[in-house]
């Protein structure tokens, strides 16, 4: 098995050199004695000081972390790199080729107008500008501390065995475990995102997890046999949530969703649906058994006739409420003349607020209780 795994991987390392815009802050940037001041915390911090504005700085460091998100989107970290399966090594490897020319493109960027920054915080900080030249570094020195490169290399299972050593071995037998563990984890995050509270419909943006953790998966099943089940389990659910789409799913939809993000968040389920013990259907139909049911109580009239079901758009109809006579003489209701309007009115009140007798309450939109 250790052997399928180390010859159907390859381990990406990629190298990225940020320079921080920071130099030395030395004794002599510091104004000491009874009148002296310290350089403000927006261009000195303990040990160094910002030659120019953080901020032009910010693209490398997005840069790295959409590196990061991407080799964990499709691979596993592995001796301080990434291992991804052999059949996307064209992929990938574009993929960081393309971030690479992206990084260059803004250094060559960021170096173009580097004096113009250094003066720029100069002028920012003019009681500082002294400190701040007495740092400044030479462009080609810049230039030399910002760089990305990767590479990529595989180990077979002929190099372990004529080596001697089976660390690497031994690491790679974990993997899939690790693997499962994120699968599990994932899921539940999903369910307390999307799924937790119980509205009976699931928002498309499950889907982008799901999808992402599907494809990685597939791409890693030579770790674990299991894996196999587990992505046609992911293929259940995204049958309901197609690309073009960004409807929420309801009905069958959502309770089969539902069951396949509630299997893969439980590691005890995982292994009982790899074994057969339970299945989609399953955990789908006791979802819909113990889910919420529309409210569909009927009114009663308050006049204590038989029951009718309510309708929000005829309450201003009811038979107790005479609207030409309430409106008959103004004067007479303000004053309290009229008994039988008063009455008429609480009647009308007592159907929409639900009363005192256990009337129920009339809502102006179907609902989930």
């Amino acid at each position: 098995m250790t052997a399928t795994v180390l010859d159907q991987m390859a381990i990406f390392h990629v190298d990225f050199d940020i320079w921080t815009g920071k130099a030395r802050l030395t004794a002599k940037d510091l104004r000491l004695g009874s009148d002296g001041e310290i350089p403000p915390a927006s261009l000195a911090t303990l040990g160094s000081k910002n030659i120019c504005d953080p901020k032009l700085l910010r693209a490398f460091g997005a840069i790295k972390q959409r590196m990061v998100r991407y080799m964990d989107a499709v691979g596993m970290r592995f001796m301080n790199g990434f291992a991804v399966p052999i059949s996307r090594l064209d992929e990938v490897s574009g993929e960081l080729n393309a971030l690479r020319d992206e990084f260059y493109r803004a250094r060559d960027a960021f170096l173009r107008s580097y004096d113009t920054a250094v003066s720029d915080w100069c002028s920012s900080n003019p009681e500082w500008a002294d400190i701040i030249r007495d740092g400044v570094m030479s462009r080609d020195r810049v230039a030399d501390r910002l760089g990305m490169n990767w590479e990529v290399f595989q180990i077979t299972n002929g190099d372990v065995q004529a080596s001697g050593t089976h660390g690497v071995e031994n690491k790679a037998r974990k993997l899939g475990g690790d693997l499962l563990q994120e699968v599990i984890s994932t899921a539940g995050e999903t369910y307390s995102t999307h799924l937790a509270k119980p509205t009976l419909r699931v928002s498309f943006r499950v889907r982008k997890p799901l999808k992402q953790m599907r494809d990685k998966v597939d791409g890693l099943s030579f770790l674990d046999i299991r894996f196999k089940s587990l992505v046609q389990l992911m293929d259940e659910a995204l049958r309901f949530l197609p690309e073009d789409s960004k409807e929420p799913v309801e009905g069958e939809g959502y309770f089969r969703i539902s069951a396949v993000i509630q299997i893969l968040a439980d590691e005890s389920k995982v292994e009982d649906f790899v074994k057969g013990d339970t299945s989609v259907d399953t955990v789908a139909k006791a979802i819909q058994s113990n889910a919420p049911v529309e409210s569909s109580k009927p009114t009663k009239a308050a006049s204590g006739d038989a029951p009718k079901e309510s309708n929000p758009d005829d309450l201003l109809s009811t038979s107790s409420f005479d609207e030409e006579e309430m409106f008959a003489d103004l004067d007479e209701v303000f004053s309290g003349m009229s008994d039988s309007v008063g009455n008429m009115s609480a009647d009308h009140a007592q159907v929409v607020s639900g009363g005192h007798d256990g009337t129920p309450h009339v809502s102006r939109g179907s609902g989930y209780f």
